[in-house]
């Protein structure tokens, strides 16, 4: 899940938008995450208080769900 002012309906999201400013928006949530008001506590805090055992399995599920490149 990923909510951003870009794209929620109360924004008024407008297909001017470009998607450089949606992926730069997703990448600045990845580099940067919420922790004040993360989507999951339990994720936060263990992002947190147990960052290794956060990347393992972070890692886990890219290798489990992400696309092959070409």
């Amino acid at each position: 899940k990923f909510c951003h002012e870009l794209l929620v309906k109360e924004a008024k999201y407008s297909s001017k938008v470009a998607l450089v400013d949606v992926v730069k928006a997703v990448i600045q949530y990845i580099d940067k995450p919420n922790l004040e008001h993360p989507m999951r506590a339990n994720v936060g805090c263990e992002y947190v208080e147990n960052r290794s055992e956060f990347n393992r399995k972070a890692l886990e599920c890219v290798r489990q769900h992400a696309l092959p490149r070409n």
